[in-house]
């Protein structure tokens, strides 16, 4: 089928509203213009032609039509892919954001664990050493306790032994001053006091 469509004596396309106009004068002419059957025959002939031409160029122009369709739905779908690979690119360069954002965290929180355990092994070596350093407190409190306590013990004791002591020189005192009341002798202050200190 010859796609190629019709043109005038100087080359140029026929419009269709053209030949339908002049297809129209010549079923006027047969019909109004007596002409002998060979006449007749020969428009006829030109009007078969141009209904072909018209014909031609409708069949022409919706191939047109839908070219131009198909071409709208082809610039739409690339317009459309165009844009899904835009947010395609987008969403890939949010995700790999996204991933090196959690690498980032992830090796944060790992630092922070060993920071973590770290600290927490201090915290044992501390302990260890404050529980050391209680027991050693409380060992010396007690030793401290002790030695208050005996140094006490020992200050009464002490105390006890002078008082004897001193109880026995005052009755030794009081004895020999009431050996010299026998005498006749004559008593010291030291005398009186001895005797009054064992009445």
């Amino acid at each position: 089928m010859d796609t190629k469509p019709p043109t005038d004596a100087r080359g140029r396309p026929l419009k269709p509203h053209m030949l339908k106009k002049n297809v129209k004068a010549l079923e006027e002419k047969i019909e109004t213009v007596p002409m002998s059957f060979e006449a007749e025959q020969k428009v006829m002939k030109q009007i078969k032609e141009l209904q072909k031409q018209i014909s031609q160029l409708d069949t022409q122009s919706g191939m047109s039509a839908e070219l131009r369709e198909k071409s709208k739905e082809i610039d739409e779908l690339k317009k459309a892919a165009n844009e899904l690979h835009a947010k395609v690119t987008q969403m890939a360069k949010e995700s790999q954001d996204f991933h090196e954002k959690m690498l980032t965290l992830s090796e944060e929180i790992e630092a922070f664990k060993k920071e973590e355990e770290q600290v927490y092994k201090e915290f044992l070596k501390h302990k260890e050493e404050y529980v050391k350093l209680a027991g050693d407190v409380k060992g010396l409190q007690q030793e401290d306790k002790k030695v208050r306590k005996a140094e006490k013990e020992k200050k009464i004791a002490a105390q006890k032994k002078k008082e004897a002591e001193d109880k026995k020189t005052l009755q030794e005192r009081a004895k020999e001053a009431e050996e010299k009341m026998k005498k006749g002798e004559k008593l010291s202050t030291e005398d009186l006091l001895a005797l009054q200190s064992v009445e």
